[in-house]
Order: structure tokens, then C-alpha cells, then sequence
């Protein structure tokens, strides 16, 4: 029932909606740009492993820094290297575009998750993370298959990485709106006698 709930839940469901696309999508896209099918699964690769091992720099990140802006900072790389990947057109700049997605997608998740227990405490932390997580999943599901259909009906995939990657920049955008919740009258009452 709060902004704040909404703010994390639609900024998360941008940038991994963003990654499932991506990873569905992608050997496909570099197929198309002459890559070879054993080659093209080696940005997938990096990207994942790129996640990984950011995974662990965004969770420091966020335990010395305001999380909000450490999910920012990663949501923009995660935007600006999703959009770098309408100049790719051959092995090296499909790594750099995985790295700059992996930095970007792993760096901003622990942020993120963790945003949910500072913000709601951990008493009901698995409810809201499973009811926040839910246009996550949602968007998951839908935006991998309308960009099977875009690619059908126009034999590219550029309309769509354009729409991925200025979604995650509009996620970062969202991210500066979020303030803490208040707590209903009734429990700030009690926690301030």
C-alpha cells in the first residue's frame, strides 16, 4: 500500500525483466550478425558471470552506501550497455555489451533486495519480497514473447533493445522518487511513546 513498495517493485521488474529478455533473445540477435551459434553463447556466458561476481560488489556497495543510489548507478550502466548493443556487429563489442549488462544486472540485485528489509523490516521481509517480485516475474514472462513477436513482424530486433534499455534508464529515473514509508498513525503512536 505504499509508494515505496511500488517504486522497488516496478525499478527491480525493469532491469531483470530486461536481463531474461536479454538472455533469451540474444544468441538469436548475434546469429543474425554473423556470429557463429558456439560463439554467440559466449557473451550469455560473460554476461552471467559478469552478474555473478557484481553480485557480490553491489551487496558491499549497498552496505556502505545509500542504496538507492548504488541502484542507480548500476541501472544506468545496465541501460547504457543494453543500448550499446545496437552498434554491436561483431564478438568483441557483444562482450562489452555483456559485461557492461552483467555490471549493471548484478551490481543493482543485492541493493535492491535488501532495500525491502530496510524499508519494511524483516517480519513479513519473504511476503513482501514475493508480492514485490511479482511484476518481475510478470514482465519476465510477456516481454521475452512480444519481442518474438516484434522480431516477426519487422525481421529486427532494434525497436525492442531501443524499448529495453530506455525502460531501465526510466527504472533509474523511478529509483530518485523513493523515500522511506511512514508508518501507519496507529504504530507511530506506539513507537513514539
Amino acid at each position: 500500500r505504499t509508494k515505496a513498495f511500488w517504486i522497488i517493485s516496478i525499478t527491480h521488474a525493469c532491469s531483470a525483466t530486461v536481463f531474461s529478455a536479454m538472455t533469451v533473445h540474444l544468441v538469436p540477435f548475434l546469429t543474425d550478425q554473423g556470429l557463429s551459434l558456439t560463439t554467440a553463447g559466449f557473451p550469455v556466458l560473460v554476461m552471467a558471470l559478469t552478474a555473478g561476481v557484481f553480485q557480490l560488489v553491489g551487496g558491499w556497495m549497498g552496505d556502505r552506501m545509500d542504496k538507492r543510489y548504488v541502484v542507480i548507478g548500476f541501472m544506468i550502466v545496465h541501460g547504457f550497455g543494453t543500448l550499446f548493443i545496437l552498434l554491436v556487429n561483431r564478438l568483441s563489442m557483444a562482450l562489452t555489451f555483456a559485461v557492461l549488462s552483467g555490471i549493471g544486472h548484478g551490481g543493482r540485485g543485492p541493493a535492491t533486495a535488501s532495500m525491502r528489509g530496510d524499508y519494511f523490516g524483516r517480519k513479513s521481509f519473504g511476503t513482501i519480497f514475493g508480492l514485490s517480485a511479482l511484476p518481475m516475474n510478470l514482465g519476465s514472462i510477456v516481454v521475452p514473447l512480444l519481442m518474438g513477436v516484434a522480431f516477426d513482424l519487422t525481421n529486427s530486433y532494434r525497436a525492442s533493445f531501443l524499448a529495453l534499455g530506455l525502460l531501465i534508464l526510466a527504472g533509474a529515473i523511478l529509483m530518485l522518487f523513493l523515500r522511506p514509508p511512514q508508518p501507519p498513525p496507529g504504530i507511530r503512536r506506539t513507537l513514539e511513546s
